[in-house]
């Protein structure tokens, strides 16, 4: 299979809230293809799910750095989760 599939299967697992699963499906569409900031993005949400915060964060601000800073949104929602304390000494990956 090629990273599009497993990125495809993987949000079908989020589908059945099958989370670990779509984790395990997202993490080989990134080792296949890890120029795809998306599926950071979607895998953040799956480990957001199961109480993963930490991973999710530093899913979800791979996929927004990789946009270069581009996107509002993404804008807004770091600055929310960057004001729980808990995040806030977490460092983005360069």
């Amino acid at each position: 299979m090629n990273a599009l599939a497993y990125s495809k299967r993987g949000n079908a697992k989020i589908e059945l809230q099958d989370y670990n699963g779509a984790i395990e499906d997202f993490n080989k569409a990134i080792e296949l293809n890890p120029e795809d900031s998306l599926t950071y993005c979607i895998r953040g949400s799956a480990r957001s799910e199961l109480r993963d915060y930490i991973g999710a964060l530093k899913d979800i601000k791979h996929w927004y750095w990789s946009l270069k800073s581009e996107n509002v949104l993404a804008y807004d929602i770091l600055r929310i989760w960057d004001s729980i304390p808990m995040f806030m000494s977490f460092k983005a990956p360069m």
